[in-house]
């Protein structure tokens, strides 16, 4: 980069010394022109410092207190927000609060319920399918991108016709999703037997079988941490990443994700990392935990 600076420079210095032979400017008005285009060339070469968009879970009450601490998007709850178990009415209040408000929601969680399961000895896929069809089309209306859901996995079930279950269900969901123009995000949950998919790994063996680009990967740096999952899965697995999320709570505001971010910037991540809220209210923690975020992605 600074040869090519140098390179540069003095091609201007030899452009403007041409100029000088077909006009009166002096040798002194060519240094300060060389000097001129030098410094604008150079301030227009410098790295920008790299960062992501914010969100954080939420509600919608919440929304001015999010955008005032520097946030970016919400991550709102499918039930509370979409409501398909209401009539298309009910939801349009929402629509319409979230354009007054000028609230820009980056995905909602949790569409598919406990009463519904995705695997074990009684699957309910077509039940999952009829509400996601409510559930995609209202949030494509309220221009949600990412719907975000785990694979949790009944204790005792077989593990193999499980992952078969799973996967025939997101193939279904990835359809939808592509009609709606939606993204399904998979969260790796964690190391435990109650989870199909614990690591990035995990997920993208999955997705690869499921065959679907509107099917991808949330990257939960904080579940990553606790399971000694590397920073460099991140860049390994980059192309199936869709979201992030990590989880700062108030006693764990010095962790050090830098490793991590940076795998981000390596991938040239552009979607969101996202605070993950465990008490459902915003609060000053998580305006403060924003800024600890900001200042890591800002030293790399």
């Amino acid at each position: 980069m600074f040869l090519i600076i140098v390179v540069t420079f003095v091609l201007m210095l030899f452009c403007i010394q041409s100029l000088f032979t077909l006009t009166m400017i002096t040798g002194q008005d060519i240094i300060k022109l060389g000097v001129f285009f030098f410094v604008c060339f150079t301030v227009s070469c410098k790295t920008p410092v790299y960062e992501p968009a914010y969100s954080v879970c939420g509600k919608l009450a919440d929304y001015p207190a999010i955008v005032a601490a520097g946030y970016d998007y919400i991550e709102l709850n499918a039930n509370d927000f979409l409501i398909p178990e209401e009539n298309k009415s009910v939801f349009q209040k929402n629509v319409k609060q979230i354009k007054q408000d000028n609230v820009k929601v980056i995905s909602c969680v949790d569409f598919i319920p406990d009463h519904m399961p995705m695997v074990g000895s009684e699957p309910k896929h077509d039940e999952i399918i009829a509400r996601a069809k409510i559930v995609f089309n209202r949030a494509r209306t309220a221009g949600v991108e990412y719907m975000v859901f785990n694979s949790h996995v009944p204790d005792g079930f077989d593990r193999k016709e499980a992952t078969s279950q799973f996967i025939t269900i997101c193939k279904r969901l990835g359809d939808l999703a592509k009609r709606d123009k939606l993204t399904v995000i998979i969260e790796p949950f964690g190391n435990g037997d109650s989870e199909l998919i614990n690591s990035l790994q995990d997920g993208v063996e999955i997705i690869k079988e499921i065959d679907n680009d509107n099917i991808r990967l949330l990257c939960d740096i904080s579940h990553m941490m606790r399971n000694n999952e590397l920073a460099e899965e991140i860049v390994k697995y980059g192309s199936y990443i869709r979201h992030c999320r990590v989880d700062i709570s108030p006693e764990a505001r010095t962790d050090n994700f830098t490793a991590y971010f940076n795998a981000l910037r390596q991938i040239n991540f552009r979607g969101c990392v996202s605070v993950n809220n465990k008490q459902g209210k915003f609060d000053e923690h998580l305006a403060t935990a924003l800024q600890h975020i900001r200042q890591q992605f800002q030293s790399l």
